[in-house]
């Protein structure tokens, strides 16, 4: 009669491994929940500014907008 022997050791390392990669599977999705959300709030803030400004301003001026739509909105932002 043939059998396998799996020990402490092999145990461990296999579930310590599916539960690294679970715990990576985890952050991943937190960090792409977090991209997902700051790019609804720059898309949104992009609308905001279009559908109320218009067209015709200078560059500056939708500069200027966007970064008080997005600072609204508590994105951190740098102008140019």
């Amino acid at each position: 009669m043939t059998g396998i022997y799996i020990g402490v050791r092999e145990v461990f390392l296999i579930f310590g491994t599916s539960l690294l990669a679970a715990d990576k599977r985890k952050m991943n999705a937190d960090k792409q929940e977090l991209i997902n959300d700051l790019t609804e709030g720059v898309l949104g803030a992009v609308f905001e500014v279009s559908n109320t400004l218009g067209c015709g301003f200078l560059e500056k001026i939708y500069e200027k907008a966007m970064i008080q739509e997005l600072l609204l909105r508590g994105v951190r932002v740098a102008s140019q």
